[in-house]
């Protein structure tokens, strides 16, 4: 009994995958990008921007379902468990943020500054909607509570 507690205490540590906000960019150096002109960095942060939303999606998506995998494996039926992590999307998401971060710096470099501006806002919309977003978990956690 102690081994199947010593297994599901790993899992639980180990196989849960993270909320997209979670996730850390992995480091792209920019000089990959030092060769691009502004318009080129614009093209590609629009392209890498399309893939992080996606992956971002994809990533939340797992990481409720390992919510719900793991209250149903600890409360009703331990081999659940061993369902944790699919699907997840963290090393693509944590490259496709270094990707961005890259381009950004790129453009800094360049001087771009329409591209510049249009980063910082397109972050400030992404930490706005994240902020809603865990409001709404915040409501629906309580509501779940009472």
């Amino acid at each position: 009994m102690r081994s199947l507690s010593a297994v599901v205490a790993l899992v639980l540590l180990a196989g849960c995958a993270k909320q997209s906000d979670e996730v850390t960019a992995s480091y792209v150096s920019p000089v990959f990008y030092q060769n691009h002109t502004c318009d080129q960095l614009s093209l590609e942060a629009q392209a890498v921007s399309a893939e992080v939303s996606s992956l971002s999606v994809s990533q939340d998506d797992a990481a409720t379902r390992d919510a719900i995998a793991t209250g149903v494996g600890v409360v009703l039926f331990w081999p659940a468990l061993l369902f944790l992590a699919a699907g997840d999307d963290s090393a693509q998401l944590a490259g496709a943020k270094g990707r961005m971060q890259a381009i950004e710096s790129a453009a800094i470099l360049k001087e771009c500054s329409t591209l510049t501006e249009t980063l910082r806002e397109s972050r400030r919309r992404s930490e706005e909607a994240l902020a809603r977003k865990r409001a709404e978990q915040a409501k629906r956690d309580a509501a779940w509570d009472d």
